[in-house]
Parts: C-alpha cells; structure tokens; sequence
C-alpha cells in the first residue's frame, strides 16, 4: 500500500522538476534545524565521538528526501511555499520500506548509557528525532545512496520513478497564472496527475482546493470591467493598482466576488457578466 506524501517548492523548482521528472536532494548541510542529528545527549564524550563517526559517513555517503503528511498547512505553504505562491507536488510512495519514515517530536533528547548503544536502528531514529516545536510539519523522511556524480552545481538529485509516483499538484493559493499554466500543460506526460488550485475558505483559517484556477481580477487593459469593479468597492477599501492589474492578490479576489454575486440582481454592471463575457469562460 502507498502512502501519499507532500513536497512543497517554488514554483519555477517545481516547473523544472515537471519538465526532467525528479527532485532534488537533501543533504545534512541543507537541514534547517541545528538539532538534526545533535537530539542525543553527548555528555559522555565518547557517545559524542561515536556519533560524529556516524554522521560523517551519512553525510558523505547519504542523502534525504524531506516530505510533509498533509498539503493544507498554512504554516508550511508560508515556510516551504513561497508565501502560497509556490506548488506542492503530491506523490504516492510505496510502504515497503525497511525503516520508518515519519519523524517523531519529543520534548528532550534521547537518553544514551554510552557508546555500545549507538548501531544502524539508534541511527535512524536519530535521523527522524526533532524537538516538539516542529510537530506542525509532520515530516516524513525518505533516505537514499547518494548518487554520483553531483552536477555542475554539486547539486544531487533523483527520478521520481521507480520510488515517487507524481499524483497530485496542487498551486499555492498566491500562485501566478505565469506559474500554473506552464505546470498544467507539463501535466499532459503524468496522465495520472490531478491538478488542484489551493483557497482561503470563506469563513474560517483553513484551505480547501478547486479542481480549477479562481477567476482572476480583469487586466488593466479592460477599462469597462475596472470601473465596474471599482463602482462595487465601498470607499473604506483599499483597492491599489496592483490588484486593479490583477496580480497576486487572491484574497481581494475572493472579496470581489462575494460582493458581485450579492449584488446580482442589482443594475451595477459587474465584470464577470455582461461587461467582461470573456471572463466567465475562463473561470
């Protein structure tokens, strides 16, 4: 049985990883938290030197690949997703591997009498101990050889196949048509992919997802439909020329249109009815 597991990456990383079918690798050096791999208590120096030994071939020999178990965190969107104009990539990975992947959060390091307690299953569950702080990530490690050689950039990576089946792509709630457009039609050579576009619920902090992208503020260029936006807009909003352009902000967006679906049957021309018909065959 699969387990389904979630990448978050700038767009345009992401768009490349699409185009060449893989992902780039971690190493201990790439890691974001001090404590990975320190989560031990190294008092007794010859734990620490043992440790050290362990380390030094997994960093020179090993490499990781660092997943999330869910793809609605704000948290994460807002870490690893580029403020949610990034892309998470959703992959099922089998579960036959020989080791846990799931990291675990505690409150303290791991307790160690000496040195004989440090082998090959001591070091794994190091590899996935952090401290309790992290927990909103929910992480889940993949660990691999670490291919040779790197690329001109001493950058490593892997093919998503046999190991990563691409079956989901999901586009940050901030992400840009620029961005989502080129993914989608990369999407074409992963038959099995479904393409998701990330929303701010209406009436709470979470987010839910659409099978396609939300309808876009008119571009300036389209004078009738901004004035007719404008005339929508109480005075006591701060519409700038930024979202007026129809940029990123999808949060204005979505108040649009709640503002012109309750105002419908009203005689205030709206710009995704009769003022703007190429709008409505776009959303």
């Amino acid at each position: 049985m699969a387990r389904k597991l979630y990448k978050f990456i700038k767009a345009e990383y992401a768009i490349q990883s699409l185009k060449v079918n893989r992902l780039k690798l971690s190493t201990i050096d790439d890691l974001n938290d001090p404590f990975d791999l320190c989560s031990v208590d190294t008092t007794d120096s010859r734990v620490e030197a043992f440790l050290e030994i362990h380390i030094r071939y997994f960093s020179e020999n090993c490499a990781m690949l660092c997943f999330c178990r869910n793809w609605d965190s704000l948290l994460l969107w807002s870490h690893y997703g580029d403020s949610h104009a990034g892309i998470c990539l959703g992959f099922d990975i089998p579960d036959d591997s020989a080791y846990e992947m799931e990291v675990h959060y505690q409150p303290n390091v791991i307790q160690v009498s000496g040195p004989d307690e440090i082998n090959e299953a001591f070091f794994f569950r190091l590899l996935r101990t952090k401290h309790e702080s992290w927990s909103y990530e929910q992480e889940s490690r993949m660990f691999v050889s670490r291919p040779d050689p790197p690329d001109t950039q001493g950058l490593h990576f892997i093919d998503f196949a046999p190991r990563l089946t691409l079956s989901e792509v999901i586009f940050g709630s901030q992400c840009e048509t620029k961005h989502f457009e080129p993914a989608v039609e990369l999407l074409k050579d992963y038959p099995d992919a479904k393409a998701f576009w990330a929303h701010m619920h209406k009436d709470s902090f979470l987010l839910g997802r659409l099978l396609a992208p939300p309808a876009v503020v008119p571009s300036e260029s389209d004078e009738a439909a901004r004035h007719a936006i404008t005339k929508l807009i109480p005075s006591s909003i701060d519409l700038s020329a930024e979202v007026i352009a129809g940029q990123r902000a999808f949060a204005k967006t979505a108040y649009l249109r709640n503002v012109i679906s309750a105002r419908t049957n009203s005689n205030v021309p709206s710009p995704f009815n009769a003022a703007a018909p190429h709008l409505r065959a776009r959303q």
